[in-house]
């Protein structure tokens, strides 16, 4: 069964890495006063929040395989805002997560 819910969970908490990232800075006290960490927090709580519906709604062991996304959001949104490099075996591995997702959620 197909979770919108959990897509955007996914989706929001793959955003707050990046925003985390653009955050971050030479100490920890300098990274957490920093607006893009707090950003990143708020979108890990909104995905958070997507998380718990999604589960209010849907097995468990549908929803989990969902989390696979995460490793092709972030890798994806580092390379359109962070300018990071996706190899071409990683492009695979990425695909491959895709494709797990999917079989695992039928």
């Amino acid at each position: 069964m197909f979770s919108v819910l959990a897509l955007l969970s996914s989706l929001l908490g793959a955003l707050g890495q990046v925003f985390l990232k653009f955050g971050v800075k030479n100490s920890l006290i300098e990274s957490i006063k920093a607006p893009p960490v707090w950003a990143g927090a708020v979108f890990y709580g909104v995905a958070f929040l997507l998380w718990l519906e999604a589960l209010r709604l849907n097995p468990l062991s549908k929803l989990y395989p969902y989390l696979a996304l995460n490793f092709v959001f972030v890798p994806l949104f580092g390379l359109l805002f962070l300018r990071e490099r996706i190899t071409a075996l990683n492009a695979v591995g990425y695909f491959l997560c895709i494709a797990g997702m999917l079989l695992a959620t039928r």
